[in-house]
């Protein structure tokens, strides 16, 4: 049996803009822990992160190449 979603913890990737930030706030709506990767957008995503409350972190994350995430 699955867990509800407000136990569950979501990486939404892309999440500091676009349809990556809609996405952030649909799960940290149905009380999920989101936490927002972004690459580039270090601003936006820890604004959003910010406006979704103490349930969400924005984490930078380069996952288009693992070697390059371990920096």
């Amino acid at each position: 049996m699955s867990k509800p979603i407000a136990e569950q913890t979501v990486i939404v990737t892309g999440g500091g803009r676009g349809l990556g930030a809609a996405i952030a706030r649909a799960f940290a709506h149905e009380g999920a822990n989101v936490v927002i990767n972004y690459r580039n957008s270090r601003e936006k995503a820890e604004a959003l992160a910010e406006t979704l409350g103490p349930k969400a972190r924005a984490i930078r994350a380069d996952v288009r190449n693992a070697k390059k995430s371990k920096r």
